[in-house]
């Protein structure tokens, strides 16, 4: 399969408008990126735990359904040390894993906090991917944290970066609108006045909610479609995907590849 065919996904795009050259590394060419970084690990660890809690509400007969918090934090610690890849990536100077899991610890006790025993409604699915075909017969798909039937149909994506949005920026982002689009493509019964996208900053305790009608989701289903076109039209060489130097380029995974900033980051 020709990487124009292979499917797409929020973060494959996202990887395009962030620095296209990026995107050619990653997605063209398929060059090996650097080692997973330690922010990128403390997302993955928060989330397979959080994705075992919730199993654990689903099937009471676990032993674990009935841990408390100290055990679940137990449970964590071991896990975090045991799983972190030997060769993590940390890019800030002077700190250390230990840091970055006392902060995860914090986030999942502000989280337990905030939801224990978790029970706010009929859980859907779990960490599922959910794909569509767009109208120029692209695959587009995305891996959703939690779909539930509370009071309303809700899709929750859980977010453990530092940097929290502005409202405008979130309202304006593709990704709600992408996941919302999913969801009424593989559950067309849900009414759409009753679905909504929240997302979850666990750090902060900050959510955000997103709602949408049938002629938006037309519009970002057509947009979806041209993007990938014009993505797909431009010749891959590497000259017509170009570096976009920022402040992001230190946690790139191909920094040391990158002709613009190789051995200035």
């Amino acid at each position: 399969m020709t990487w124009q065919r292979e499917p797409w996904s929020n973060s494959r795009l996202a990887s395009y408008r962030q620095c296209a050259r990026k995107f050619f590394f990653g997605y063209v060419q398929k060059r090996q990126k650097l080692p997973t970084s330690i922010e990128a690990y403390v997302g993955i660890s928060l989330h397979n735990l959080l994705e075992e809690i919730y199993r654990c509400k689903i099937d009471e007969r676990k032993v674990e359904a009935n841990w408390d918090l100290g055990q679940w934090v137990e449970l964590y610690k071991l896990s975090f040390f045991k799983n972190m890849p030997n060769n993590v990536r940390i890019a800030r100077k002077n700190t250390r894993p230990e840091m970055y899991y006392r902060d995860a610890e914090r986030m999942l006790k502000a989280y337990w906090g905030e939801f224990a025993p978790f029970d706010e409604g009929e859980i859907i699915s779990l960490e599922e991917m959910y794909s569509i075909n767009t109208k120029s017969g692209f695959t587009f798909r995305g891996k959703i944290d939690r779909f539930m039937k509370e009071e309303e149909w809700v899709i929750i994506d859980y977010k453990t970066g530092k940097n929290v949005p502005k409202a405008n920026i979130f309202y304006s982002d593709s990704q709600p609108l992408f996941y919302l689009l999913l969801i009424h493509a593989n559950y067309p019964d849900v009414p759409l006045d009753k679905l909504y996208c929240r997302w979850k900053y666990i750090r902060g305790n900050i959510d955000f909610i997103r709602r949408t009608d049938q002629d938006e989701l037309d519009d970002i289903e057509q947009q979806l479609d041209n993007i990938i076109n014009d993505i797909i039209s431009i010749p891959p060489l590497e000259e017509n995907f170009p570096t976009k130097v920022g402040s992001l380029c230190w946690w790139c995974d191909f920094r040391g590849s990158c002709p613009e900033i190789k051995g200035k980051v």
